[in-house]
């Protein structure tokens, strides 16, 4: 070693026993720490954590000492950190221990930091599993690898916020959408926090895809707080086969904050598919980059209804817009158009019936008649036990019936077709869609 320099110093410390660099971390307070030791110039031969059992714990380069300030090792839970083993052997009696001093061996010499006395809680490697729920549900699933230790007194919180856990259940209330954190922790002090968490979610899609604009946008009936919250949340994105993370090291954004698409260094063509994941949100947003040409076309640009019999008609929208179509006639004494697209007539004229989405408008030209009824002929004579059929045609077509006014003259079937009974007159009413006419018949 270089330097005879001997101290002791005073530094905070905070101390962590859930982290991704072994299974505990000790960080210094940094600014107080630069003071002592600047990491950029002065060399750290070794480190060694300090119990008041006057145990010293020596630390390996890399693996426990990599910035100088913020020291972690393992007892054995966590085997591998970035690829590389982690050494746990002679760490694992620090558990239950009391560390009180971490001491520097550097090229100023010897430097014993005294940081406040902290327990090393034992690590139990236990893994807790919470289930994700929905946001109509209040309770959410709590399950553990194994049985806690019969000494572990688990108090329960959310997001900081203590909870209470019956058979296995979080009473949870009403929470945002997204990632919540739980953290079980022993009331004695004895045992180290175990940490998890889950995800509450919704059925709902905020967003849809924007063909024209090709861009994301607000679904129908979302606000742009829902919109933006949903963008935000974005976790991922997929394009064809490759998967990009939205945030993190390695990260592209490729959904913008309005919603636009960042595309590049993408090799996106017309066929390209989009799979869009946000946390909080079950389903998945998916769609096909190429922009489709809006359609809206009506099923027929004229029609004609009678004010009796074909009084109604549906008129259909081929379209591939989501949003509302609103209808609309032009005369509504002549006929209404309701919300599904049914015309009904009312009077003879005639109207024009809209239908609209948006900038997009389509007409169909409703002309509505008074329905007809025509007999080839009027009258006819026929000899007792003889017939003769009457020719009818009704304009819109509809069931004609037939009626005697004396069948003991003559009769009439269903199909119009007249026999004399005995000689006299008789006279035979053809009706259709309201309208009557009459057919004299003279038997001889």
């Amino acid at each position: 070693m270089k330097g005879t320099q001997t101290k002791t110093v005073a530094i905070d410390a905070t101390f962590k026993t859930e982290t991704s660099y072994g299974d505990y971390e000790l960080d210094l307070n940094n600014e107080t720490f630069s003071e002592q030791i600047d990491t950029n110039t002065d060399k750290i031969y070794g480190v060694t954590v300090n119990t008041t059992d006057e145990t010293n714990y020596g630390l390996r380069h890399l693996e426990n000492i990599w910035r100088g300030s913020m020291l972690s090792w393992g007892t054995g839970y966590t085997t591998e950190v970035h690829g590389c083993p982690v050494s746990s052997a002679h760490y694992k009696s620090i558990m239950g221990k009391t560390i009180d001093s971490v001491t520097y061996y550097t090229d100023k010499g010897m430097i014993t930091v005294d940081v406040p006395d902290v327990k090393v809680q034992t690590t139990t490697g236990i893994k807790a599993t919470a289930a994700d729920i929905m946001n109509t549900d209040s309770t959410a699933a709590v399950t553990f690898d194994q049985a806690l230790p019969a000494d572990f007194k688990a108090q329960y919180t959310v997001d900081g916020t203590a909870v209470s856990c019956t058979d296995g259940k979080l009473t949870v209330g009403t929470l945002a959408l997204g990632t919540h954190k739980v953290e079980i922790a022993d009331a004695n002090g004895n045992y180290a926090t175990i940490v998890t968490e889950f995800t509450v979610n919704t059925d709902k899609m905020p967003a849809a895809y924007d063909s024209k604009e090709t861009k994301l946008a607000a679904a129908e009936g979302v606000t742009a707080e829902e919109f933006s919250a949903y963008i935000k949340s974005i976790s991922k994105v997929k394009v064809d086969d490759t998967e990009y993370a939205a945030s993190g090291r390695g990260s592209k954004v490729i959904v913008k904050e309005d919603g636009t698409l960042d595309l590049t260094d993408l090799q996106v063509t017309d066929t390209t598919v989009f799979e869009v994941t946000a946390v909080g949100y079950k389903n998945n947003l998916t769609f096909t980059y190429k922009e489709v040409e809006n359609k809206f076309e009506l099923n027929t640009a004229s029609k004609t209804l009678y004010t009796k019999g074909s009084t109604k008609t549906t008129l259909k929208v081929t379209t591939n817009l989501t949003d509302k179509i609103t209808w609309k006639s032009s005369n509504t004494k002549v006929a209404a158009v309701n919300s599904k697209g049914v015309v009904t007539a009312k009077a003879k004229g005639t109207t024009v019936i809209t239908a609209s989405c948006g900038e997009y408008e389509v007409s169909c030209k409703v002309t509505v008649k008074t329905p007809s009824l025509k007999l080839t002929k009027t009258s006819a004579t026929v000899k007792v036990g003889k017939t003769t059929k009457i020719a009818a045609k009704a304009t819109p077509s509809g069931k004609i019936t037939y009626k005697s006014s004396n069948s003991k003259i003559a009769t009439v079937s269903s199909k119009g077709v007249v026999k004399g009974k005995k000689k006299g007159t008789a006279k035979i009413t053809v009706t259709c869609n309201g309208v009557k006419k009459v057919f004299t018949v003279k038997v001889k």
